[in-house]
């Protein structure tokens, strides 16, 4: 786990693959809301095409369609929203220019990965500590410890996936007119009362 947070902390501060990182987390986050909003396990009359609908609009900023009526198959809604999604991404580069998004792909990366990293290693002493409870529960806790970690550490991957890709989404660029330091107080401003 070590290694490869930390190797891929590294290549982040190297500036290393930024752009194809972004597209991966971006895919992946898409594939994990297709399998939770549409589920195998569910026939297509019983796929929340409106939750996958909203949860789209909420992360990426942009409008898809999917209707009942469309015979669209899993993997066609996946290929779908995928394009769409790399598309916002796409235009939103264009907005930030490249160098610019590459410098905030890299802090929101960096932010997210030292943050979900500690945390992770706090809640892995956390569970080294209560491990050993788990033996009278005629549970073997070297077992039941590489068990959970590897949940934990999972789980922290999916978190900084979908809090990058949710922040990249929704920061936006100030004219220089909305920068300019505004002046704080203005004679206009006050009533004067005898």
């Amino acid at each position: 786990q070590r290694k490869s947070i930390y190797s891929w902390r590294q290549n982040v501060l190297e500036g290393k693959n930024l752009r194809e990182d972004m597209l991966r987390l971006i895919k992946e986050s898409v594939l994990d809301s297709v399998d939770y909003y549409i589920s195998l396990k569910l026939e297509s009359g019983g796929w929340d095409r409106n939750g996958l609908v909203s949860w789209f609009r909420q992360k990426f900023g942009t409008e898809v369609i999917l209707n009942d009526a469309d015979e669209l198959s899993r993997e066609d809604i996946e290929n779908l929203l995928g394009e769409k999604a790399i598309k916002a991404f796409e235009e939103k580069e264009k907005s930030f220019g490249e160098e610019q998004m590459r410098k905030l792909e890299q802090l929101l990366l960096l932010d997210r990965i030292d943050i979900k990293w500690k945390d992770h290693l706090y809640a892995m002493d956390h569970l080294k500590s209560g491990i050993g409870l788990r033996g009278y529960a005629q549970i073997d806790p070297k077992v039941e410890y590489k068990r959970e970690a590897l949940a934990m550490f999972e789980s922290m991957g999916t978190s900084i996936r979908e809090e990058v890709t949710e922040l990249i989404f929704k920061l936006q660029l100030k004219t220089e007119e909305e920068s300019r330091p505004r002046d704080v107080w203005h004679e206009d401003s006050f009533v004067y009362q005898d």
